[in-house]
């Protein structure tokens, strides 16, 4: 991935973070909010209009399911993420960009936002027909809040490495803690991994991702 590209992801990175704060912050539930609007490229990381019109032709040419972007896979079971951009109304509460569960709650905060362009990213876990798919910024808001904001880091240096960004790289340490967290809540994680990963090396065997990551750290 080039640097002008690499980029783009660091702006969805800053996004889904503002709104995972944003989320926490305002109290609200964020059970399935945009990732990126052009409203949190333009007030909160400061783009031009120039970088947010490529931004959304990057994002449009760059969606992807779950298995472009596999995470973990065992027998019939996987977990991935997807990314995908729609159009229409947004939600807003004090700037923080919510679903319309949200803008029910708090009607006399919630604004809507007409035409806009959304971005959405979740992770998909699906195994014999059955399928559980939850949004990124729900999910982050929920571990920071049992967690702390460690995981956040976390997943920002390790998404960083695996697209070979020159300026970041995530450490195995980044990897063992996160292979801890879905131990730790392994009545939940048991349901979407089927087999919870008990070390490392089980890891690399069953995900894609982790064995590319190796693959990044064995060229530098």
């Amino acid at each position: 991935m080039g640097s002008l590209e690499t980029n783009y992801v660091r702006y969805i990175l800053k996004s889904v973070k503002s709104q995972v704060i944003g989320c926490i912050d305002e109290g609200l539930i964020c059970l399935d909010p945009p990732a990126a609007t052009t409203a949190i490229l333009r007030k909160k990381l400061g783009l031009s209009e120039s970088t947010i019109r490529s931004f959304w032709r990057f994002a449009k040419n760059h969606k992807f399911s779950v298995e472009d972007a596999l995470i973990y896979k065992f027998a019939e079971a996987r977990v991935g993420l997807e990314m995908n951009v729609t159009q229409g109304t947004a939600y807003a509460i004090e700037d923080v960009y919510v679903d319309s569960i949200d803008c029910k709650l708090h009607p006399r905060r919630c604004s809507e936002v007409p035409n806009a362009n959304m971005l959405y990213v979740y992770v998909v876990a699906s195994a014999e027909g059955s399928m559980v798919k939850v949004n990124t910024v729900y999910l982050l808001k929920k571990l920071i809040q049992v967690e702390g904001p460690r995981i956040l880091q976390v997943i920002n240096n390790l998404v960083l490495t695996l697209v070979n960004d020159e300026k970041t790289r995530a450490s195995v340490e980044d990897l063992l803690y996160l292979v801890s967290i879905v131990r730790k809540y392994r009545k939940y994680t048991q349901d979407i991994f089927v087999k919870v990963p008990e070390n490392l090396d089980e890891l690399k065997k069953f995900s894609p991702l982790v064995r590319k990551f190796f693959r990044v750290l064995r060229r530098d």
